[in-house]
């Protein structure tokens, strides 16, 4: 059992948690804050670092020690503490930890059980940030539910991507479907804010202040780095690409305006009309241009027109594969719904690898090689697609059908984004 006083000696390598109590019963219910580490502290299943990770808690998480219930343990020159964090048991190093007055159920999901506050309204693709009244961040979960697997953390002020939303839960509280570059998961609504693309409007460059009619042909003015076309007038709204310097686009219409009064210009990208930032654009004439081909860098979603059906990541469903590591069904793309045979386009341009059936679940199917890292998978095309192995394309190409082949629930394209051969959550480049 515990020692009656736990005056805990601080090892030259790291502080532990210094409580000093008169007996056991006296830490029931005691709080600790994980402290220490900008990274993140892994909340393990077991004492010792060898072994599972739970969850990794970010910086002031607040736990409930369970030293009333169970003994510290000292394993690799680190005292462990057994402590309960959203309804599940597990371990802490000690020299991550230091006590607090706060109650463990406000800490993370105290957003999550917020009363009577109201859903801001964002769109798909939007770029938002945690802003929450505690300043203890926002839990990521597998579902629009309190309820639900808590899958990770955010810290306040980080910025994510809106994928879909908001789904109302049975309180009337409303979630989001985001995703942080890594995993996709569901955010409460009501403590996100709008936030502001860093990297797309650079205050250092700007084009040459002309206003453009339709039919003009643009380019990035000198400097951009090149100017992203978006869903609608506004930089928090959904890349659907870039323009490359040395690339032109011709307006279809504009100068529409965005509440700063900024002019922004309708163009024909890849097939889909999108909005461009005006003070960024320059007359295609007064640059030297590029040939439009090849990959660009940037990825388009890979239809026009979807209902986005399920994440990357770990999922519910248990006819996915099981990744041990992780400890969860695993889904290494997102599945994106359409009506059969509407058109898949190319996410960016680059040489097509494969182009045929796989026996791997996939059915028809398309992957292309990008050039710089990056390939892209299409799966469950309705046909033979209609592009073939060695043959480049661009973005914004018609590849093949949607469909339903191979082991599929319905018409739809497993999309799939590869990074040195390793899969990654395409929604964070999309």
């Amino acid at each position: 059992m515990l020692a009656s006083t736990l005056g805990l000696v601080a090892q030259a390598s790291a502080q532990e948690l210094d409580i000093t109590v008169g007996s056991v019963a006296d830490l029931s219910g005691l709080n600790a804050v994980v402290a220490h580490s900008d990274d993140g502290v892994n909340f393990r299943s077991e004492p010792g670092i060898g072994s599972d990770v739970i969850d990794t808690l970010p910086d002031g998480t607040v736990v409930t020690l369970r030293v009333d219930k169970v003994d510290t343990v000292v394993d690799d020159d680190a005292r462990w503490w057994p402590v309960t964090f959203d309804g599940q048991d597990g371990w802490i190093a000690g020299f991550f930890l230091e006590t607090t007055d706060q109650d463990a159920s406000s800490s993370d999901d105290s957003t999550d059980n917020s009363e009577s506050l109201t859903t801001p309204d964002f769109s798909e693709g939007d770029f938002v940030a945690v802003q929450t009244d505690t300043g203890d961040g926002l839990a990521m979960r597998a579902g629009p539910s309190t309820s639900e697997d808590r899958l990770a953390g955010l810290g306040e002020g980080d910025v994510v991507q809106i994928m879909d939303g908001p789904v109302t839960d049975d309180n009337g509280d409303g979630w989001y479907l985001i995703t942080d570059g890594d995993i996709s998961a569901y955010v409460f609504g009501a403590y996100l804010t709008s936030a502001g693309d860093l990297d797309v409007e650079a205050d250092s460059v700007s084009g040459d202040g002309s206003t453009f009619s339709s039919g003009d042909v643009v380019a990035p003015a000198p400097g951009t780095d090149g100017v992203f076309v978006r869903s609608r007038a506004s930089v928090n709204a959904r890349k659907l690409g870039s323009l490359q310097e040395g690339q032109s686009i011709k307006v279809i219409e504009g100068p529409d305006f965005d509440k700063a009064g900024d002019p922004w210009y309708i163009v024909d990208f890849g097939g889909e009309s999108g909005y461009m930032f005006g003070n960024l654009l320059v007359s295609a004439e007064s640059v030297e241009l590029l040939a439009s081909t090849g990959p660009t860098g940037t990825f388009i979603y890979p239809l026009q027109s979807y209902t986005f059906t399920q994440a990357y990541g770990c999922t519910g469903y248990s006819f996915e594969p099981w990744n041990a590591q992780l400890g969860c069904s695993f889904h290494n793309g997102i599945d994106l719904a359409a009506p059969a045979y509407t058109p898949l386009l190319a996410a960016d341009g680059g040489t097509v690898v494969t182009a045929g059936w796989c026996d791997c679940g996939l059915g028809f199917y398309v992957e292309i090689d990008h050039g710089n890292g990056f390939s892209t998978v299409y799966g469950h095309m309705a046909e033979q697609p209609y592009v073939s192995a060695g043959q480049s394309v661009n973005q914004g190409d018609v590849i093949g059908p949607i469909g339903s082949t191979g082991f599929s629930t319905g018409p739809h394209v497993h999309f799939m984004l590869k990074l040195n051969g390793v899969t990654v959550d395409p929604l964070g480049y999309l």
